[in-house]
C-alpha cells in the first residue's frame, strides 16, 4: 500500500531550491527481503561453504556475513563481479525500480503522469569497507553515457537497504548545485573499476555540504545534475544501496531508445572462447 501522506507532503518549491527531497518508505521491507533472497541464492550457488540459503532480514548488517563477503570478493573478484551484475537483472531488483511509489513522486515533482517515466538504469550497489576502486568523487549523474547531454529531465533515486550515516559513507550533497552549470570531466577506466568523474574543488566550495543520515528504505530523490558523492565507508561492513535514474519521455532532452546492456568479465571471456557451457 502506498504511503499517501508522503505524496501529500512533497514540497516542490523546496525541492527546486535545494535539489533534493527525502521520502520515507520508498522501499518496503518485503522488497528488501526479496533482494536479500536473490543475493543469497547467487552466493550459495558459487560459494556454498561460505553462504547458505538461510534467510534473515538482518543479514546485510551481520558481521559474519560481511566478513565472508569481503573474503569472497578478495579471493574471487571476477565471480563476485558476475554475481553483482546478475543481481541487477533479478526480478527482485526490477520490482523496486518499477514500483508506483517512485513514479508517483516523480509525477508530483514534474506535473507529468507517472506512465511517462522510463528507468534508464538501476542497480543494487555493494560498496565494501574503505573501497577506493569503485568510489566516486564529486560528480553529477549522466544519461546515455554522454557527459555533455542535458539532464534537466532526469532524476536520481538513492535508497539504502539498511540504516546509513556519514561513517558508513551515506550520500553527501552540494545543496542547490543543480541550478549551476557545474563543469564535469570523466576518465574512463577498465572493467570492474568505476569511471572517474572530476569536478573542480573550487566549484564545490560554492555550496553548502550536507552529509546525510538515512534510514533503511528511505530515498533521496534529486535531479541528475545535482553535485553529490558517496562518503567513505569507514565501517567493517558493505554498504548496500539501491540507485536508479529516471527520465520523463515527454521532455525535449530525452533520447528515445537508450538501453544499457552490460556483460560481466566472465561472460565476455566465455563468449570470445565460445565456451557457453
Amino acid at each position: 500500500m502506498r504511503n499517501i501522506n508522503n505524496m501529500r507532503n512533497i514540497n516542490k518549491s523546496k525541492f527546486d531550491k535545494s535539489g533534493y527531497i527525502i521520502i520515507d518508505e520508498i522501499i518496503s521491507g518485503d522488497l528488501i527481503d526479496g533482494i536479500i533472497k536473490s543475493l543469497l541464492t547467487l552466493l550459495n550457488k558459487y560459494q556454498p561453504k561460505l553462504f547458505s540459503n538461510d534467510f534473515s532480514s538482518d543479514i546485510l548488517i551481520d558481521d559474519e556475513f560481511n566478513k565472508n563477503l569481503i573474503q569472497f570478493r578478495s579471493n574471487h573478484p571476477d565471480v563476485f563481479g558476475a554475481i553483482y551484475d546478475s543481481l541487477q537483472s533479478c526480478v527482485s531488483t526490477k520490482k523496486i525500480a518499477s514500483q508506483d511509489k517512485i513514479s508517483d513522486v516523480l509525477a508530483s515533482l514534474t506535473g507529468n503522469i507517472k506512465e511517462s517515466f522510463v528507468c534508464c538504469d538501476h542497480s543494487i550497489r555493494m560498496d565494501g569497507p574503505n573501497d577506493k576502486r569503485n568510489k566516486l568523487d564529486w560528480h553529477t549523474d549522466i544519461y546515455a553515457g554522454d557527459l555533455n547531454h542535458s539532464r534537466l529531465g532526469g532524476f536520481t533515486v538513492w535508497c539504502p537497504l539498511h540504516d546509513v550515516n556519514p561513517e558508513s559513507g551515506s550520500l553527501t550533497i552540494c545543496v542547490g548545485s543543480h541550478k549551476d552549470n557545474v563543469i564535469q570531466n570523466i576518465k574512463v577506466n577498465k572493467a570492474n573499476v568505476s569511471n572517474k568523474y572530476m569536478i573542480n574543488n573550487e566549484d564545490v566550495k560554492k555550496f553548502d555540504i550536507l552529509k546525510t543520515t538515512i534510514n533503511k528504505g528511505t530515498a533521496i530523490i534529486s535531479p541528475m545534475n545535482l553535485v553529490h558523492k558517496s562518503g567513505d565507508n569507514l565501517t567493517n561492513n558493505f554498504r548496500f544501496t539501491f540507485v536508479a535514474r529516471y527520465y520523463c519521455v515527454s521532455y525535449n532532452d530525452y533520447l528515445p531508445g537508450y538501453n544499457e546492456f552490460k556483460l560481466s568479465k566472465i561472460v565476455r571471456e566465455k563468449i570470445s572462447s565460445r565456451k557457453y557451457r
